[in-house]
């Protein structure tokens, strides 16, 4: 007799045994090759609403996935909830992964999954970016200053170091804390924009990591060579975007057309395709930005693919340091 013991992992255990920005980002290009290839089992997000009054969801995100970093399955289980921090004083979003060993399917962890859903939404963001921007970027704008603009900004000057970098959010006070604290951390000043078009003006790359209920990227402010990425969990383009878009780039087709900014494009029947999924690009499978003065939209709404390969190496490095406690789930 024995047992299935499964390691937990607090976020404190997965910020110790997280990879660097850099080496996430080497694991999220390697995640979208692998649905390129066809080495990803992944079914749709399912999407849960609890009745309206409590103005959140819930989301299923199973995968198992084929990396050069090792194979791995399970399910991350996310919880967002839009008033959780001004009602509660809560996190609006929180999530934790639970991971399988392939081969048996007996559960390795459960660990925290808040903490790398932003790790790895970044360093989507910014994969996508050195194949979709300009080759020469001189200005990132950053649409959103909570935690998925702080996560964004680190990974994206990490690629774009000594970039002009302009900030906005419609809440002031959340700009001048995300001001004050990710200039020490970036090295260099970030300028405080009065409004989103100020802050998108002449930029290169700008990130939309807000919680907009609305549309609000205007098609009008899509300028020549300019990088368009878009992540809020709500619509956040406005119709005549896609309309002057050269490129509409997403991480998966299938799951953009139930969650993000291409959503109601899809369901109104204006986009039936995307140009390409990232992971075609990255395997050489179609180009990416191919002059400098294509408009690029990308959309990179997150895949449990994602989750479960960082969860992965979060898992191994805390089995190498003796990270976190272990639980006896049953006997065997």
């Amino acid at each position: 007799m024995g047992t299935v013991d499964i390691l937990l992992l607090s976020q404190e255990d997965v910020i110790a045994c997280s990879p660097s920005v850099k080496e996430a980002r080497e694991i999220i290009e390697d995640v979208f090759k692998s649905h390129a290839e066809g080495r990803v089992v992944m079914p749709t997000k399912l999407i849960m609403n609890p009745p309206p009054e409590f103005k959140g969801r819930w989301v299923a995100m199973p995968a198992y996935i084929e990396t050069v970093f090792g194979n791995i399955g399970g399910i991350k289980w996310l919880s967002s909830y839009s008033e959780n921090l001004a009602r509660f004083n809560l996190p609006n979003v929180v999530a934790f992964i639970a991971i399988n060993d392939p081969h048996t399917g007996f559960p390795l962890a459960i660990m925290d999954g808040t903490y790398i859903t932003g790790l790895r939404t970044a360093a989507a963001v910014a994969s996508g970016a050195r194949y979709l921007a300009l080759k020469n970027v001189n200005k990132i704008a950053i649409i959103g200053n909570s935690v998925q603009g702080r996560t964004n900004l680190t990974a994206i000057t990490d690629v774009y170091p000594n970039t002009r970098v302009a900030a906005y959010d419609a809440i002031e006070t959340v700009t001048d804390a995300f001001i004050s604290e990710m200039e020490p951390t970036i090295g260099m000043p970030i300028e405080k924009a009065g409004s989103i078009h100020v802050a998108v003006k002449g930029s290169d790359i700008v990130i939309n990591a807000t919680r907009a209920t609305e549309p609000f990227f205007s098609g009008k402010w899509l300028e020549p060579g300019m990088l368009v990425i878009s992540i809020g969990s709500m619509p956040e383009l406005m119709p005549d975007v896609i309309e002057r878009a050269d490129k509409i780039v997403a991480d998966n087709w299938e799951g953009c057309k139930h969650l993000g900014s291409l959503k109601p494009f899809a369901e109104n029947n204006l986009i039936s395709k995307v140009y390409a999924e990232i992971g075609e690009i990255l395997a050489g499978q179609k180009p990416g930005r191919e002059s400098d003065e294509e408009r690029i939209i990308y959309v990179p709404m997150g895949m449990g693919s994602e989750d479960m390969a960082v969860a992965h190496r979060v898992y191994r490095n805390a089995l190498d340091r003796g990270q976190g406690e272990k639980f006896a789930l049953c006997r065997i």
